[in-house]
């Protein structure tokens, strides 16, 4: 007779979360030289208009970089590009 403890159960297998931008609007981008650029950025969640720099956060989501019509949103490790006039959800 086998008395052996019955093996563990297998660990669960983690799921993939869908992560969503989160839901900005670009008003407008200042590039300028010699400066750091900005942004004005519609918050939804905040419910105002507010100014962020390449290192801001907005929503949750850090500013990774802005160009000239555009800025680039990281959020949980995946980046979300977001042009003026668009929203980024």
């Amino acid at each position: 007779m086998d008395l052996k403890p019955p093996a563990p159960p297998a660990a669960p297998t983690p799921v993939a979360q869908t992560v969503h931008p989160p839901d900005i609007e670009v008003i407008g981008t200042i590039v300028n030289p010699g400066q750091p650029p900005s942004a004005f950025v519609r918050s939804k969640r905040a419910g105002k208009l507010v100014t962020v720099k390449p290192g801001s956060e907005v929503d949750g989501a850090t500013v990774k970089s802005i160009t000239e019509g555009q800025l680039i949103l990281e959020l949980q490790g995946q980046e979300f590009p977001v042009q003026v006039g668009r929203k980024g959800s």
